[in-house]
């Protein structure tokens, strides 16, 4: 009913949703290949409770959790609504917002319905590059649902690292989280989405700061040493998150070098080294799919340690 879409509002305006997510609850949706209807999303809650009453219908089933606030939509429901109305006098203006989003939405997903038909077949970087920010998400969605055959949505981490990708300062394959096996990678000069085989490749979630991960060992040391070999490499443990990846490079991936504002291509940085890509250790890369560090290799420009450091942390490679 009408409350539920003004609840879904505003916890997807917490979540940073866009104009769709913000759209929310429909009265048509199509997911799945699942048609949903939702006839009474115009409908307040008391029309419908003094309908029901005055068809001779007093009792209904209630949720006993309905009251319990600890859930976020109770909490919205009881208190952020409630102090809502009481300020704005109405809740007419959220649901007006809600109509304004939906109309917006179904304007950008018909842009990007018609985006996506011209890139089926795979595009280069400056035609991603030429499709507006506001529908990439979309279209890549909507490749998605044709090429893989399932809904998958690109979220914020997944859009700022192709964005990077598309300036040639990102990684030239990306995982699609939830979707094991396939991955978004530019491939003869063209974005398309590929088939892989996750064994093959070294790809970890690594809890740095809690959790042991064979070759890395990590020290926190109070200064910077006067000589830092290929094998450590010191950043500023506060910028890190909490939470790196250990993965395979890919000749196509790109990173920041250590004294350097331009990215420069992996393979050119392991060529210099002399190292073959087989005998390259794992990158350490940032959840987004930015290089941090190549062992052995080079050291990034992300995250560095400066004179306001308060915390530095030192990874060094040790041969498994």
């Amino acid at each position: 009913h009408a409350g539920d879409r003004r609840e879904t509002l505003l916890l997807r305006l917490a979540r940073g949703s866009g104009a769709s997510g913000l759209a929310g609850l429909r009265s048509v949706r199509v997911l799945g290949g699942v048609r949903y209807l939702r006839p009474l999303l115009y409908v307040e809650r008391e029309e419908l409770e003094a309908y029901l009453v005055s068809h001779g219908v007093p009792e209904w089933r209630r949720d006993a959790t309905n009251d319990c606030r600890t859930y976020r939509r109770n909490f919205v429901r009881h208190e952020l609504l409630t102090r809502w109305a009481e300020i704005a006098g109405t809740m007419a203006g959220l649901s007006a917002s809600s109509d304004a989003l939906e109309a917006d939405a179904r304007l950008l997903e018909h842009l990007a319905a018609k985006r996506a038909a011209r890139l089926i077949g795979g595009a280069d970087s400056a035609a991603w590059r030429a499709v507006p920010k506001a529908l990439r998400g979309r279209v890549l969605r909507l490749l998605a649902r044709r090429k893989i055959g399932r809904d998958w949505i690109p979220g914020k981490r997944f859009l700022a690292a192709f964005d990077r990708a598309l300036n040639g300062d990102g990684p030239a394959a990306l995982a699609l989280d939830g979707v094991p096996g396939v991955r978004w990678r530019l491939c003869g000069g063209g974005w398309d989405f590929e088939a892989f085989s996750p064994v093959a490749e070294t790809r970890r979630v690594w809890r740095w700061r809690a959790d042991a991960l064979p070759g890395f060992a990590v020290s926190f040391p109070a200064r910077l040493p006067e000589k830092i070999g290929l094998d450590e490499a010191y950043f500023d443990a506060t910028a890190l998150p909490e939470e790196l990846l250990a993965a395979s490079g890919a000749d196509g991936d790109r990173m920041i070098p250590f004294g350097r504002k331009r990215p420069v291509k992996w393979k050119v940085l392991r060529t210099d080294r002399k190292v073959p890509r087989q005998a390259a250790p794992p990158l350490l890369r940032l959840p987004d799919g930015a290089i941090l560090w190549s062992p052995l290799i080079r050291h990034s420009a992300l995250a560095p340690v400066t004179a306001a450091t308060r915390e530095i942390v030192c990874f060094k490679w040790r041969e498994v």
